[in-house]
């Protein structure tokens, strides 16, 4: 198994950028090029990029969470608890 690290974490962001940028699609109406283009423009993507932040083990809706609740983020989410609670059903099986 092979460690996580500054040097390898890029592998792993695609993937998490993938799932933030549905949800956030999702939610705001948003096309998905939009939506990731907020994303990887935001401060929450800044700290996700640095390993030592650990944000990077957390799955997508834990992620989804952080980025929303973000006071000085660019994304302008605005997502309710009650929408996360949907997303916790619908993709707690997918992690």
């Amino acid at each position: 198994m092979t460690n996580i690290t500054q040097d390898n974490l890029y592998l792993i962001l695609p993937s998490k950028v993938s799932w933030l940028a549905g949800m956030l699609s999702e939610d705001t109406g948003a096309s998905v090029v939009e939506a990731i283009r907020r994303i990887y423009n935001s401060d929450f993507y800044r700290k996700l990029e640095v390993e030592e932040t650990k944000l990077w083990h957390e799955g997508p809706v834990a992620l989804y969470a952080e980025m929303s609740q973000e006071k000085n983020s660019q994304l302008e989410i605005g997502c309710s608890a009650k929408r996360l609670c949907k997303y916790s059903k619908k993709h707690s099986n997918e992690k």
